[in-house]
C-alpha cells in the first residue's frame, strides 16, 4: 500500500498536476466516404441533406481502421468523444471508443431548428446514431421542413450518463427506443429518471426499420400509379 501512495507524490507535491490531453478524433478516411453516404441514403433511407451535414461537421465518418465513427460533443458543441459501430450489424448500438475521451458529459447528438439560436423545447432519446438520423428525417418530413421548435435528438449509449440537468428542463421528451429488452430496459430507467417523458416506440424493431418500410411502401404505390398510368 505505502509504494502505491509513495507513487502519488510526484503529482501531488508538483500542484497542479498535467491536464487532460484534448480529444483528439480518430482520422478519416476519406476516399471511403462515398460508400458510407450510399449506404445511409440508399441502404437506410435516410435523407441526403442530412447525411452531407453529418459529414461536413466531422459527426460521421469511416476512419483508418475501416470503422465506421460517430463523433460524441458536449452540450456546447465540444468535440470529446467518440462512438465506433461496425457495420453492417442488426443491432445498430455502437460500442464506446474511450481512447482519448475527455469526459463523460459527451452524447452524439444532432439539433433542428428554424432558429440556430432558439432553446431547444424537444428532444428525442434513442438507441443509435442511425436512429437519431432515422427520427430527424421523419421529423423533417413530417414538417415539410424543419421542425417549428427547436430539437434534439440525442443517443442514450448509457443511461446512466445523462445530461439530467438539462433534461429535467425539457417538458416535451420522446423516448425512441428499440423494440428489443434493452430498449425497453432503457426507457423503464429513463422514465424514472425523466417522468415527463413519454415512451415512443417503433412499429418495428426500430425507427429505421419503420422508415425503411413506410420508403417500401411509398415506392409500391408509385409502380402502382406508373402501371396505371401506362396501360
Amino acid at each position: 500500500m505505502i509504494p502505491q501512495l509513495l507513487s502519488f507524490l510526484p503529482c501531488l507535491l508538483s500542484f497542479p498536476c498535467s491536464p487532460a490531453l484534448p480529444f483528439t478524433p480518430p482520422s478519416e478516411d476519406e476516399k471511403l466516404w462515398p460508400a458510407l453516404k450510399n449506404y445511409l441514403t440508399q441502404q437506410r433511407g435516410i435523407s441526403s441533406n442530412l447525411v452531407e451535414t453529418l459529414h461536413r461537421k466531422g459527426l460521421g465518418y469511416i476512419d483508418q481502421q475501416r470503422k465506421v465513427v460517430f463523433i460524441k460533443r458536449d452540450l456546447n458543441g465540444e468535440k470529446s468523444g467518440a462512438l465506433v459501430w461496425d457495420t453492417p450489424k442488426q443491432d445498430d448500438r455502437c460500442s464506446q471508443n474511450s481512447e482519448n475521451t475527455q469526459s463523460r458529459q459527451s452524447w452524439f447528438h444532432i439539433n433542428l431548428g428554424r432558429e440556430t439560436d432558439d432553446k431547444i423545447e424537444r428532444v428525442f432519446l434513442c438507441d443509435s446514431p442511425i436512429d437519431a438520423l432515422t427520427l430527424a428525417h421523419m421529423d423533417m418530413n413530417a414538417h415539410k421542413g424543419l421542425p417549428p421548435v427547436k430539437t434534439m435528438y440525442l443517443v442514450v449509449d448509457d443511461p446512466d450518463n445523462l445530461p439530467l440537468e438539462f433534461l429535467k428542463n425539457i417538458s416535451r421528451i420522446g423516448l425512441a427506443f428499440s423494440k428489443d429488452d434493452q430498449g425497453k430496459e432503457t426507457a423503464k430507467t429513463v422514465l424514472k429518471l425523466l417522468p415527463q417523458s413519454k415512451q415512443l416506440p417503433p412499429n418495428n424493431h426500430s425507427w429505421n426499420e419503420d422508415l425503411l418500410e413506410i420508403l417500401h411502401i411509398e415506392q409500391e404505390k408509385r409502380r402502382q400509379q406508373q402501371r396505371g398510368l401506362s396501360r
